[in-house]
């Protein structure tokens, strides 16, 4: 009784608040046994699937969950009731094999995270063959689903989800091979888990590391670092024409930045990432937020900044605070020019330092100033399509300042030429 209530106000709820758009239900089949696999970035993947079953398919799906959740009296009770299998995922359970495999032959339909945890950073971990192994064991087609957005609506650690729908994509049916050797399990592996990159939207993946039979590695704080620095640039960078808004990017490395912060505090650059996201939430935030969010992006950059006080990004990103807030809340171009100057000291080759200084110099009439900052623009090297474009901005700036400034024709057409190989 307790299982048959939870199942149904679970996937009412989740389908009237969290689920969105539905991609190839034709691929579901019509009923067991089968084996469903797919990513796992959210608690809230269990419900989407399960709704999906409910009202499409008028089917009940079981899961298998790691043991640690059947630890206590009333969440083993609650698993139980809702079809979860409890599973050990640091050792070869045999006793969860078995299980499923009865239920397989019971004709009930399986789900199997072969990723074996939640997503720390919104990117796929890599999988484990178990799914595979099943399948090959039990003689059922495995239907790979790939969600979308959920990490973004229940992200690990979090209690309260966030008002998100999720896109579901449902591939066609894969049939593993006859063959049981460990490559053959190898090869299924990873192209299950290149289907379920494929079906849940993920860019950016190396395919070739999706496959891992050496159990779950949870990133470091520089790894994870890492993805909250290329949430930011995919939203500051690429904007709408991402699969996924630049609002809910800047959220991801905000979170990857706080989870860091949680166990590595003096780590200048989780503030400094922190900084950005907040900083760009704000600019899409409504005014009373936008105020809100701004003192908190520069209380990080200045936290970064105390850390390491050499950290030139850090301090061209506070120059940017002093250049673009109002000065009735802060704003001062000419705190903005100091540490613009002392950015482009710290680091003095890379060129968007040079044009944030050349900015905050035409905002105080600097203009030879201005116009020497921008001709050494020109002078460094590109090191990305982003120089490239940088590099035409400054020659618009330095023909505003001087229209009869001549360029290097060599230099315009290796601009746009970066910027279309890039």
């Amino acid at each position: 009784m307790i299982g048959v209530i939870s199942r149904a106000v679970i996937t009412a709820i989740t389908r009237r608040f969290f689920l969105g758009k539905i991609h190839g239900i034709e691929h579901l089949p019509d009923k067991g046994p089968y084996i469903i696999v797919a990513n796992h970035a959210s608690f809230m993947d269990h419900f989407i699937i399960a709704t999906v079953l409910r009202y499409y398919r008028k089917e009940r799906v079981y899961y298998l969950t790691k043991k640690e959740s059947f630890e206590t009296f009333l969440s083993r009770i609650w698993h139980l009731s809702v079809g979860c299998i409890p599973l050990n995922r640091n050792a070869a359970d045999t006793t969860a094999f078995r299980t499923v495999l009865r239920y397989l032959a019971d004709g009930k339909i399986i789900c199997i995270y072969p990723e074996g945890t939640r997503s720390f950073t919104g990117r796929m971990l890599p999988g484990k063959p178990g799914a595979v192994k099943l399948a090959m064991l039990a003689k059922v087609p495995i239907v790979p689903i790939g969600m979308e957005r959920t990490f973004d609506i229940l992200p690990k650690n979090r209690m309260i989800p966030r008002r998100i729908r999720a896109i579901v994509r449902i591939g066609e049916p894969i049939y593993p091979g006859k063959g049981r050797g460990k490559k053959e399990i190898e090869v299924a592996t990873l192209h299950v888990m290149r289907e379920i990159a494929k079906l849940s939207n993920e860019t950016g993946t190396d395919y070739e590391k999706l496959s891992n039979e050496n159990g779950i590695k949870p990133p470091n704080a520089l790894e994870m670092l890492e993805v909250a620095t290329e949430w930011n640039e995919i939203g500051i960078r690429q904007g709408l024409t991402y699969p996924i808004p630049p609002k809910l990017l800047f959220y991801r490395a905000k979170y990857i930045a706080e989870e860091v912060l949680k166990t590595n505090p003096e780590l200048p650059r989780a503030h400094f990432e922190l900084g950005r996201a907040l900083g760009r939430l704000a600019l899409l935030s409504n005014p009373v937020k936008k105020i809100f969010l701004a003192f908190k992006s520069k209380r990080r950059f200045e936290m970064a900044i105390r850390l390491d006080p050499k950290f030139a990004h850090a301090h061209y990103a506070l120059g940017m605070w002093y250049l673009s807030i109002p000065k009735m809340f802060g704003g001062d171009p000419k705190k903005a020019l100091a540490q613009y100057q002392l950015a482009m000291q710290l680091n003095p080759e890379e060129i968007f330092l040079y044009m944030g200084l050349g900015q905050c110099q035409l905002k105080l009439n600097l203009i030879e100033d201005a116009r020497k900052t921008f001709l050494r623009v020109l002078e460094l090297p590109s090191i990305c399509p982003e120089d490239d474009r940088r590099k035409l901005e400054a020659m618009v700036q330095l023909l505003r300042i001087e229209p009869y400034t001549k360029f290097e024709r060599g230099l315009i057409y290796s601009c746009f030429t970066g910027l279309q190989n890039g």
